[in-house]
């Protein structure tokens, strides 16, 4: 946390490991970063005016973006903004928190530094009852607001969905802030953004004062600190200002809070409605060359979805070349691709059932040795649930996402024989799996993005109102995307061998379903009733 640290007064600076890992980044050729820390030191260097002081990488111009189909995904995040309940009280509990009858925190540790000063003068003992009443006064004051106005927000929220227990997300729209309640959220946030503006206000008149008296260096690390938290709360309080009230802009503005939680965990949350201007800003513009690859770029070999998502279109020709490279894979003898005929449409109520006997049959036939994607967690819970003594009777091992973290499971999923992993979206993608413990894909559904997140929401309506079809130029792009990256998950050698088996049938019933089969690689298809596409894929395993 580069705001909290004195740097080269610090008497561990020389040996600090931070600092020698940052001066190894700096004298290497070349830097492995994830999207993460990449996107987080666009964003700081965007915030910071372009200065590498405060940025978390050395300089750099020339940038390689691996699995660069999500990177819309991650700019969104990282140009947009967030405040929480916890984040809020988490910083205002590092200035004071009381745990085991005891004060802690940076204001009881400047007053303690005070205290211990053998030729204290009469400014620090004003300072140090200051710290000790007002200060910690007006933080609990901040605290009270805090949930005040958080709890005002879940309530309001609640009604309008009409329910508490599942969870909520509302997109903060003009029209959503006429609605009876909102005066009430708004006003408390006011009252949030009085309390911490005063609290803001003696933070760092005491900062200014203390330092300016010459006691700096005993002090110093405990005002560096409470210096930073105050900063930290000031940019708080103008998110939430922006948040709460504004509307006039291309921020999407939305309130979640995740279910069971009973309104503790709460954020207001806004992203840019479109990212491909600052990207363009900040990486294309800014750096000499940037190479964007990931076997998912092209909709049927074409790359203007991607193109336009993420800025590629803003540039002039002269600087931009794409290239469709083939695969070193025989898709033709390595995959079978099944897709029963004879079942019901993912809107039927039979779907789940149906799709039940489905999978279990299909993983009777690969022996377990299976990726079981599924587009939400409710239907892969409802659907192990089922399966899971069935398995366990046929001699398949069942794992499902959430019981233990993503690389144990991976880890247990490629030692133990005839396993069957459930997973859910971070499983699409970004999993390698080697050999024949994995020989099996089975596509539940097909992966569209959920219609009521509030981005997404925005996103189409934009498109409409520019007189698109929002559902073709956005929704079924993006979904092929990840249709293709739940399908990359079984050929990850040129000697794996297995099958790709889609449980709906809207790709082949559907118009936009070719979307969807002419993005895969030329392979073998089985489109046939489930029992012969059951039939021919045993075979296939049996060969």
């Amino acid at each position: 946390e580069s705001d909290f640290c004195s740097r080269l007064r610090c008497s561990h600076f020389s040996h600090c490991f931070f600092f020698r890992a940052r001066r190894e980044a700096a004298s290497a050729d070349l830097l492995v970063v994830n999207h993460h820390i990449l996107l987080a030191d666009i964003a700081l260097r965007a915030e910071m005016g372009g200065g590498a002081d405060m940025a978390i990488l050395p300089g750099y111009s020339r940038l390689i973006i691996d699995e660069g189909h999500n990177l819309e995904d991650g700019a969104t995040s990282y140009f947009g903004s967030r405040a929480s309940r916890l984040g809020m009280l988490k910083t205002l509990g590092r200035l004071h928190h009381r745990r085991e009858g005891k004060d802690k925190g940076a204001l009881p540790f400047l007053a303690n530094r005070l205290r211990s000063r053998k030729r204290s003068n009469e400014k620090e003992q004003v300072w140090l009852g200051l710290i000790t009443g007002q200060l910690v006064f007006e933080k609990d004051s901040v605290s009270a607001r805090v949930n005040e106005a958080f709890d005002l927000l879940y309530k309001f929220i609640g009604n309008q969905s009409g329910e508490f227990g599942a969870e909520l997300k509302l997109r903060l729209t003009d029209a959503v802030k006429t609605r009876p309640g909102w005066v009430d959220v708004e006003a408390a946030f006011d009252r949030l953004g009085v309390e911490l503006a005063r609290l803001v206000r003696s933070l760092n008149s005491m900062h200014t004062s203390l330092s300016d008296d010459g006691f700096g260096d005993k002090l110093s690390d405990p005002l560096i600190e409470v210096k930073a938290l105050s900063e930290r709360l000031e940019g708080t309080a103008a998110e939430l200002d922006n948040l709460v009230k504004g509307g006039q802009d291309s921020l999407v503005r939305w309130v979640e809070a995740p279910s069971k939680k009973g309104g503790k965990v709460i954020s207001i949350c806004g992203s840019p409605l479109n990212v491909a201007g600052e990207i363009k800003a900040r990486i294309y513009d800014r750096l000499k060359t940037v190479a964007i690859t990931s076997a998912t770029l092209t909709v049927k070999k074409k790359f203007d979805f991607i193109k336009k998502r993420i800025g590629l279109d803003l540039l002039p020709e002269d600087r931009l070349l794409t290239g469709v490279f083939p695969s070193p894979f025989d898709f033709k003898s390595q995959v079978i691709i099944g897709i029963p005929k004879d079942i019901v449409q993912p809107t039927d109520p039979k779907f789940t059932s149906e799709l039940t006997e489905l999978v279990m049959h299909s993983l009777e036939i690969s022996k377990g040795r299976a990726f079981v994607l599924f587009t939400s967690f409710r239907m892969l819970n409802q659907v192990y649930t089922e399966l899971l003594p069935r398995m366990e009777a046929a001699g398949i091992r069942g794992m499902k996402q959430g019981e233990m973290p993503r690389h144990r499971l991976l880890g247990d999923f490629k030692k133990y024989p005839s396993t069957a992993l459930f997973g859910t979206d971070s499983f699409w993608e970004g999993v390698d799996v080697i050999g024949d413990a994995l020989s099996n894909v089975i596509i539940t559904k097909l992966p569209f993005s959920v219609p009521d997140d509030p981005v997404i929401e925005a996103r189409q309506e934009e498109i409409a109102a520019n007189g698109g079809n929002p559902f073709m130029e956005y929704i079924v792009p993006q979904a092929v995307i990840k249709f293709r990256q739940g399908f990359g998950r079984l050929i990850r050698s040129r000697t794996d061998r297995g099958s790709i088996l889609i449980f709906d049938r809207r790709v082949v019933d559907k118009a936009y379903g070719r979307e969807f089969l002419q993005s895969l690689p030329e392979g073998r298809f089985v489109k046939e009733p489930r029992n012969e596409v059951f039939r021919q894929v045993a075979e296939f395993f049996s060969k």
